[in-house]
């Protein structure tokens, strides 16, 4: 039996676990490793999508799934699938078509479970 065993610990990566500069100081590395050793379950909750998060995701090593996708899916780094996903909500195309003809300045970006298409910058 581990510290931490029982545990689940999530946190977010921008702005949370990143630094300014976008990498994980060695001493969250290192409080992650320790709390892992000891039972704890460790992921990350980002809205990004799994193919934004490859080089976090290789260095933090999150031992259970983790949210992504703003919240549509959980993905399991170690198995390469996701294990959770969610439709998008009906009327999300009349929302974008809204954005586009009444927003000509804003950049659209739509993310699917395997890409990202970019509408306008």
């Amino acid at each position: 039996m581990g510290r931490f065993d029982g545990i689940l610990l999530c946190t977010d990566l921008d702005g949370t676990l990143f630094k300014d500069d976008k990498t994980v100081s060695q001493e969250n590395l290192d409080a992650i490793e320790h709390f892992k050793r000891e039972g704890g379950a460790f992921a990350f909750i980002t809205g990004r999508m799994p193919f934004y998060v490859g080089k976090v995701y290789d260095i933090v090593r999150p031992n259970v799934p983790y949210g992504c996708a703003n919240g549509g899916a959980v993905y399991d780094g170690e198995r390469g699938e996701y294990v959770h996903t969610s439709k998008m909500a009906d009327g999300v195309l009349d929302l974008v078509a809204a954005v586009e003809e009444n927003f000509p300045n804003i950049g659209i970006e739509v993310s699917t479970y395997g890409a990202a298409y970019f509408h306008r910058d």
